[in-house]
């Protein structure tokens, strides 16, 4: 018998003080659903213009920023960061690395499952009988 472990679903964030302690940690949730979310606010994020020059930049910024934390990795998680660093450029540092994290872990499983040779029998099989059939 062939036993099947199941997979973590999610990908921790541990944030840690300058003596390596964990303060604490977000998650983003590798379902389906996690991952649409995670896409659109990735494209929310890079459709911002907004420049942090003055005051009220800042203040139309951080609501920005929040929303797209809180889509990715839940609610309370801006709170959280900008709670231990209360600056709109370091959360958005680090919403950058996080997300780099996230696009690298599901383009590595994306590769590994494209790279499976029961994966590539079944493409390899579709593309020739949909070929056939035109």
């Amino acid at each position: 018998m062939t036993k099947i472990s199941i997979k973590k679903n999610t990908i921790d964030f541990p944030f840690v003080d300058d003596k390596g302690e964990e303060l604490f940690c977000l998650q983003f949730d590798k379902t389906d659903e996690g991952i649409k979310n995670f896409y659109k606010a990735k494209d929310k994020l890079e459709q911002m213009k907004v420049e942090v020059t003055t005051e009220e930049s800042i203040d139309e910024v951080i609501p920005y920023i929040r929303s797209v934390y809180e889509s990715i990795l839940g609610e309370g998680s801006f709170d959280k960061v900008y709670k231990v660093n209360p600056s709109i450029t370091i959360a958005t540092h680090y919403l950058s690395v996080i997300c780099d994290a996230i696009l690298d872990d599901i383009l590595t499983d994306l590769k590994a499952n494209l790279e499976n040779k029961y994966v590539q029998g079944y493409l390899k099989k579709n593309a020739k009988d949909s070929i056939q059939d035109k």
